[in-house]
């Protein structure tokens, strides 16, 4: 058998070799769960303003991240939202201020929250803040950066 039949027959063979790996190598590792343990993580609070409130909110969000800055705290960051359309039944349901703020692991985030637990400044921040708004929710994010 020559030597160009042999690699004719060889080469579609690796590719389906390595596909396959690639293929099951994604899949295993879409399957293992996302832990932020010593990772970078993203916090993302969402503010959903009561009626005519959205500015307040804002504002608001803006005042307690000046009390997070004197605290010694990571200050993160305030978005508003803008809406895309005319039609605010559209952008009912998408939060009206995110703030977001990112952390070196999860570690560091539970460090970030003993720290403004023991300090009561940000209680009436909060306070405040609960009725100015008609819901609230958190998300947090495992950063993936390229390896």
């Amino acid at each position: 058998m020559s030597t160009v039949f042999r690699l004719a027959l060889l080469i579609p063979l690796l590719v389906v070799a390595t596909r396959s790996s690639l293929v099951s190598d994604a899949y295993a590792l879409s399957r293992t769960p996302a832990t932020a343990a010593g990772k970078a993580i993203v916090v993302q609070n969402f503010y959903y303003a009561l009626p005519g409130k959205a500015d307040e909110v804002y504002r608001w969000r803006l005042h307690a991240s000046e009390v997070r800055v004197r605290l010694g705290l990571a200050v993160g960051r305030v978005l508003r939202r803008t809406p895309t359309s005319g039609d605010e039944a559209e952008n009912a349901d998408l939060p009206d201020v995110v703030w977001e703020c990112e952390y070196s692991s999860a570690e560091a985030r539970a460090a970030d929250i003993a720290r403004l637990d023991a300090s009561h400044e940000f209680d009436p921040v909060e306070a405040h803040m609960q009725t100015l708004i008609r819901q609230f929710r958190r998300a947090v994010f495992t950063i993936s950066r390229p390896e």
